[in-house]
Formats: C-alpha cells, structure tokens, sequence
C-alpha cells in the first residue's frame, strides 16, 4: 500500500532566524507580528504542499490571511491589511520568491533557502 502524505512535519529552524537582517524593516514597522506572520506562513506553506501555497486571485488571498489571523489571534490582532501587508514586505525583503510571488504563489526564497543550506554545511 503506497502511503501519500501532503506536506512536511518538520523544518529547519535556525538560531537567529527571527533575529535575520531582512526582518529587520518589517520588525522596526509591525513590530513582533511581522516574526509570527513570517513563522506562521512558514507552517502554512510546509505543512500544506510542502513547498508553497496559492496566493493568487482575492478569494485565495484573503482565506491566506484570515487563516493567520486564526492562528496568531490574541487581544491585539492585527487587520487583515497588515498581514497583507507583511506578505508583501516579506516578498519585497526576498524571505519568499517574487517571482512565484507575481505568478500567485508563496514559496521561500531560493537565495534565503540556499544561504541556510550554506550555512548548515559550515
């Protein structure tokens, strides 16, 4: 019996991850959410697909961020306007691919990906 199995159970997490100079606009800005937007979408994307999630058309979009909304609720929640706009920041500062990001989708950077695979194997 062949076992298919969508997504991943584990990620690596480096120390200093949430510490990453790209973050640091973004943290200066929204202030800790952006870290939980960033660690959220990460969860999101691994354990879904595996390697992405659609963020195309409004309807997709929108279930992308009242989802973390879900997740990262508390007594001072930010608005679905600054979650979209972290996604963004998150693409502009290259933590997830612009180029997937313009065809619809989230996925991690290559260049982000390929810096921990470097430094893993120092």
């Amino acid at each position: 019996m062949a076992f298919n199995k969508e997504g991943i159970d584990y990620y690596s997490h480096f120390i200093g991850m949430t510490n990453d100079e790209k973050l640091s606009d973004l943290r200066m800005e929204y202030g800790s959410v952006a870290i939980d937007v960033w660690l959220t979408l990460l969860d999101l994307i691994y354990g879904g697909k595996g390697y992405y999630i659609d963020y195309g058309d409004e309807k997709t979009k929108n279930r992308v961020v009242w989802k973390i909304l879900g997740i990262i609720r508390g007594k001072y929640p930010p608005t679905p306007e600054t979650v979209m706009a972290i996604i963004e920041g998150l693409v502009a500062c290259e933590l997830f691919s612009g180029d997937l990001f313009k065809s619809g989708i989230l996925s991690v950077s290559y260049t982000h990906l390929r810096a921990h695979e470097t430094a893993a194997n120092l």
